[in-house]
């Protein structure tokens, strides 16, 4: 998990965003799955691999 920008965002009143990735399984301990695996996450986009796990709802248009 990461906050962004930053961890003092909310006390500071800012916009934020809490990203996350998910641990992969490596492979149960078979080292070839677990090779396999990590190549697979070695060679993605790293900017498709986080989601949104919270936000800063008060700063969204649909605050009521």
């Amino acid at each position: 998990m990461l906050i962004h920008p930053d961890l003092r965002a909310e006390r500071d009143g800012r916009p934020w965003l809490r990203l996350g990735v998910a641990a992969p399984d490596l492979g149960d301990g078979d080292p070839a799955a677990a090779q396999r695996r990590a190549a697979h996450l070695a060679g993605g986009d790293p900017q498709e691999l986080p989601e949104v796990r919270g936000w800063s709802w008060h700063h969204t248009e649909d605050h009521p």
